[in-house]
């Protein structure tokens, strides 16, 4: 989740780390068409709460976990499903 001007030419964003994981977490941890079994799929819990019509003021919620993030595990097991089955949900993940 950022912000940016309307032209895209400043872009702002923070970063995040809880210690834990391997990486810096900078942006939304998402599953690719080969990973994933619908397609791409973002798999962390992020909500927009309030915002002007014109972005002077927002208001969002992200949900960093406090623990390591199971990155390896829900590739596996959206692996392991097919197109029939639904995604792996985040709950899942224990997070």
């Amino acid at each position: 989740m950022g912000i940016s001007d309307r032209h895209q030419l400043v872009c702002f964003a923070l970063a995040f780390w809880n210690g834990r994981d391997p990486i810096l977490k900078e942006r939304l941890f998402g599953l690719t068409g080969n990973e994933g079994n619908h397609g791409e799929d973002v798999k962390e819990y992020y909500f927009y709460l309030d915002s002007t019509p014109t972005r002077s003021q927002m208001k969002a919620l992200y949900k960093y976990p406090q623990r390591g993030f199971p990155y390896g595990k829900l590739v596996e097991e959206n692996r392991r499903r097919n197109r029939t089955d639904s995604c792996a949900p985040l709950p899942f993940a224990q997070l």
